[in-house]
């Protein structure tokens, strides 16, 4: 499944497929031995892999694109105890990227979900954003 997502300050009015992507999240880190996920990124671009392995473990690692790995599954299932990973990759993006603000997406969960499940997605989002700056404190992700 491929999805698309527009990030901007302003309002955003195009509403098609996004060919030359400058970032991509790919959850499924078995999908790379299928498809070439880097097909269109621009070159600099910055990939994040929800995976255990580091990008030299996976084969992936390049000098053309920035490419960071994350447990984004374990996490899941250690907070969510289910294997649905969005909202702990949107919060390691988030920390990766500085695009979105972990307030933001706080409040985006609140309106989203109600009681416990909104409790455990912010608990998941927080402690992806925090992994991922203290990876960057130490040196950068990986």
């Amino acid at each position: 499944m491929k999805a698309f997502c527009r990030i901007d300050n302003s309002q955003i009015q195009l509403q098609c497929p996004i060919k030359s992507p400058d970032y991509l999240i790919v959850m499924d880190a078995s999908l790379m031995n299928l498809i070439d996920i880097f097909q269109g990124l621009k070159e600099g671009g910055t990939v994040l892999i929800n995976s255990q392995k580091s990008p030299e473990e996976l084969g992936v690692a390049t000098g053309k694109f920035n490419i960071y790995s994350f447990p984004a599954t374990e996490i899941a299932l250690e907070i969510l105890k289910r294997p649905i990973m969005n909202t702990v990759m949107i919060g390691a993006f988030a920390a990766l990227t500085r695009m979105l603000t972990l307030d933001s997406l706080r409040q985006a969960i609140e309106l989203k979900f109600k009681d416990k499940d909104a409790l455990d997605n912010i608990a998941a989002i927080e402690k992806a954003y925090k992994m991922v700056e203290a990876q960057f404190a130490e040196g950068g992700a990986s």
